[in-house]
């Protein structure tokens, strides 16, 4: 009891129904409103303290501390939900539905259900459904998203491989990330596109690309210049344009 009622209480804060620096029910008032042991309320107070959630304070009672990414614990009951999620950018399009499709395929064989949730580019929202994810004690997050502020091993979250990693983390597309991820052959893909043109006996190739400051699309501009460079071209300040983002909108 005392595990599920700390699970459902890190709910609350991490889906933002109890703000930071709201105080919390007295141990008495809330265990004679559920009915439970006094003591039961009073260690998942205890279990929510020591994660950081909560801060308790003689004649101020139990308040929710300021937001901190990822200081929910994972699930600990040593069996498995079958749950996993996914955080992207955008659930739409050609690339993340085939990808959702792919991983979904693995996840029926396997007798596992994906929660899958989209960012629409937005850090803030990435950071709060990794959250609540972990809050609900899924099995382990696939996360596919740029607009993470920083990886996810200096915000709380140990980096695979460290002794005390509570839940597994695979990143998408996140050749810097130095932890478990799944990356594309960028490069590869660059040049394979602009040698297909250039094969074709074009020679004013341009190229439209998400800001090259993300690691991925720098490698395929990489790509894409090395087989111009192979046919004596080499792209022009306006034969290359950084849409402002991953979207269809951006590119457009």
């Amino acid at each position: 009891m005392t595990v599920q009622l700390a699970d459902q209480l890190a709910w609350l804060i991490a889906s933002g129904q109890v703000a930071s620096g709201e105080r919390l029910p007295t141990v008495r008032s809330l265990a004679k409103d559920l009915g439970i042991n006094l003591h039961t309320v009073r260690a998942a107070y205890k279990r929510l303290e020591s994660n950081g959630l909560i801060v308790t304070r003689r004649g101020i009672g139990s308040v929710v501390c300021e937001p901190l990414p990822h200081r929910f614990e994972g699930r600990r009951s040593g069996f498995p939900a079958h749950v996993v999620g996914l955080v992207v950018p955008d659930l739409g399009g050609p690339f993340y539905s085939a990808m959702l499709s792919g991983i979904q395929g693995v996840a029926r064989r396997h007798r596992f259900f994906v929660i899958a949730s989209a960012t629409s580019e937005d850090a803030q929202a990435a950071l709060d459904q990794l959250d609540m994810l972990i809050a609900k004690g899924v099995d382990g997050i696939m996360v596919a998203s740029d607009y993470l502020p920083e990886p996810l091993g200096t915000r709380g979250i140990p980096d695979p491989g460290a002794s005390d990693l509570s839940l597994p983390i695979v990143h998408i597309d996140r050749p810097d990330h130095g932890g478990y991820s799944v990356t594309f052959d960028a490069a590869g893909m660059g040049y394979t596109a602009a040698r297909h043109l250039v094969d074709h006996g074009y020679q004013r190739i341009a190229l439209i690309t998400p800001p090259r400051a993300f690691p991925t699309y720098r490698d395929c501009f990489a790509g894409f210049s090395q087989a111009l460079a192979e046919s004596g071209l080499e792209p022009t300040v306006q034969s290359v344009v950084e849409a402002e983002g991953f979207t269809y909108a951006a590119g457009y």
